[in-house]
């Protein structure tokens, strides 16, 4: 019993020390409520990219999408497909029939393991509002020949191509600021990486 009566002063020393060092007001409040409670109707407001009867068409067609333009699925029966403008980020296509993908303007995000278990994609169609490809976006996509980075990505993540065994060329733009460790693991064919100037 004194033992956890030791653990809990040593904690709660801890936590007060914390609350002192990041400068926490004694009442604990950061802002006021109401300036809180504004800027979070506010940023709810600017983060609705799709209304309730566009996530609906969207959804016949076999995507599935949130209000904030992030798709988390396709269920669709098409095998090549074009992601709808106004979709932000792509957080799983999963869908193992889809062989080609072209990338909406509106894309900036192909969030990690997007598109993981898509093992027959050959060709993915990337425009210019690319900025990130995070970890094993493409990892597995055995049959992945095709991509062609964009002028102004900036991140290409951990494992991002993954045992793409299929893929043999890839230039990469001058705007990459960061590529993660073995973003190319397992490129058996991977021949050429262009490194742009």
């Amino acid at each position: 019993m004194k033992r956890q009566t030791w653990k809990r002063k040593v904690m709660a020393g801890i936590l007060a020390t914390a609350v002192v060092i990041s400068g926490v007001p004694s009442n604990g409040i950061l802002f006021p409520v109401d300036q809180v409670s504004a800027e979070t109707e506010q940023n709810e407001e600017n983060d609705i990219v799709f209304s309730d009867d566009q996530i609906e068409a969207l959804e016949e067609q076999g995507f599935e999408v949130w209000d904030d333009g992030t798709l988390w699925g396709y269920t669709g029966t098409k095998k090549e497909i074009v992601i709808p403008e106004g979709v932000r980020c792509i957080c799983d296509i999963n869908n193992s029939e889809v062989t080609k993908v072209t990338l909406s303007s509106s894309v900036t995000t192909i969030g990690s393991y997007a598109f993981c278990g898509c093992e027959n994609l050959k060709t993915i169609v990337i425009n210019d509002g690319l900025k990130s490809i995070e970890d094993g976006a493409f990892e597995n996509c055995g049959e992945l020949k095709n991509i062609e980075l964009n002028e102004g990505l900036e991140r290409l993540g951990a494992y991002a191509f993954y045992e793409c065994t299929a893929l043999e060329e890839i230039v990469l733009p001058n705007s990459l600021r960061r590529i993660e460790w073995e973003t190319f693991y397992g490129c058996t064919s991977l021949r050429k990486v262009d490194m742009g100037q």
